[in-house]
Order: structure tokens, then C-alpha cells, then sequence
């Protein structure tokens, strides 16, 4: 499990995301058994490959994870590639995925109460 510098790391990758009716592309992280998500993007970007970055700040370990929510077309696809983490701080790219980041504060996962029928 990776932790980053007093720095920070930034997570750089290769996503191509095509197609109508296209899903969404997360990234997450998980820290001390807490996950949060770190960036999002949704809908078709073009038959092209897209690089994008995200910052993290954590002196914890780590684990990241992706996931691929599929859209309402059986012919959109998204792949992911050439995932790499650099020693240098970054900034959310592109600049309209939804952005996030971590930092050594305690990372609390949203919980959405469930009504119960008694």
C-alpha cells in the first residue's frame, strides 16, 4: 500500500469513455477500513483516450479502487490504462470531474439511513 510524501502523490491515468448512454468512471480510496470517493466522471468523452490526475495527501497507507457503472447502451465501454502514482503534487484533472482528496484526517464514510417499519 502506497502513502504519499509530505508533498503529495498524484494518481495519473488513461481512461476512454464512449458511446451514448454512457455510465460513470469512480475512483475511490480506502483508508483504515474507511473508503470515500476520490473522483468521478460521467457520459461520453469522444473515441479518444483522456488522461486525468488526482491529488492525495495521506501519510496512511492506502488502496484505491475503480469502478465502471454501465450506462443504458449495450455499445458504451470504459477502460482504464498506464495507471502510474508520481511524487509531485497535482490538481483534479479535468477540471470538471467531480473533485476530491484526501488529507490525514480521518476519512468517514457517508451512511444513508434506511427507513425501518417497526
Amino acid at each position: 500500500m502506497p502513502t504519499a510524501s509530505s508533498s503529495g502523490l498524484c494518481l495519473d491515468f488513461w481512461y476512454h469513455m464512449y458511446g451514448l448512454g454512457m455510465g460513470s468512471l469512480n475512483a475511490y480510496i480506502n483508508v483504515s477500513n474507511s473508503t470515500s470517493i476520490l473522483w468521478s466522471l460521467a457520459g461520453d468523452k469522444g473515441n479518444y483516450w483522456h488522461n486525468a490526475q488526482i491529488p492525495i495527501k495521506s501519510a496512511r497507507p492506502f488502496r484505491l479502487s475503480f469502478e465502471a457503472i454501465v450506462g443504458n447502451d449495450y455499445s458504451s465501454n470504459i477502460a482504464i490504462d498506464d495507471i502510474d502514482f508520481i511524487q509531485r503534487p497535482c490538481k483534479i484533472y479535468p477540471i470538471y470531474a467531480t473533485p476530491g482528496y484526501v488529507t490525514d484526517k480521518p476519512i468517514v464514510p457517508t451512511v444513508i439511513p434506511k427507513n425501518i417499519d417497526c
